[in-house]
């Protein structure tokens, strides 16, 4: 097995971030996040996610200038590493393994 288990939360975000390619910052991500959890995102919990994703080799950033919008402060611009890319097909593999046969149950048309 080897492959990197992630949480729902990390899984979230990578999506999120390789939804976003090259507009992807830690607000872009929750905003997206929001939307499609229909849930809040606390700026405290993204950012420290990526801390803990970045240790792991998951994601990786630069900042870049800053710009008017942001009062200039510079903006972290994230991305997906490989070794994330990796983690997001595998958790997606396992999701589809398990989810097989049960398309009545999970489109709401049948019960266990």
């Amino acid at each position: 097995m080897g492959e990197r288990v992630l949480g729902p939360f990390e899984l979230a975000i990578l999506l999120a971030l390789l939804r976003l390619g090259t507009k992807a910052t830690a607000g872009a991500a929750a905003h997206e996040i929001e939307l499609a959890a229909e849930r809040d995102v606390s700026r405290g919990a993204i950012y420290r996610s990526l801390e803990r994703m970045r240790e792991k080799g998951l994601v990786d950033w630069q900042f870049r200038s800053g710009t008017v919008e942001r009062g200039g402060y510079p903006a972290r611009h994230l991305r997906v590493t490989p070794a994330g890319l990796a983690a997001v097909r595998s958790a997606y593999a396992v999701v589809d393994r398990l989810s097989h046969g049960l398309g009545g149950i999970l489109s709401g048309g049948a019960t266990p």
